[in-house]
């Protein structure tokens, strides 16, 4: 790997997912595709918005030049 040049390391701004609520759309996608009640799965459902949007949103720690 001596002959390869080292190229500098190319710096990308991180990306953030707004808030998107997806929880109406899966409630009708259970209702017409498994004939269920999908009230039964607003605790699920709220636990895979809140883990989508905890992923989509990092933090940015500037001071370790990485993120957490």
């Amino acid at each position: 790997m001596e002959a390869v040049p080292r190229m500098p390391m190319i710096w990308l701004d991180l990306k953030e997912a707004g808030e998107f609520q997806f929880g109406p759309s899966v409630k009708q996608f259970i209702s017409k595709n498994y004939g269920e009640n999908p009230d039964n799965y607003n605790e699920q459902i709220k636990k895979l918005e809140t883990l989508r949007q905890s992923t989509h949103s990092p933090t940015y720690a500037p001071h370790q030049n990485q993120c957490p």
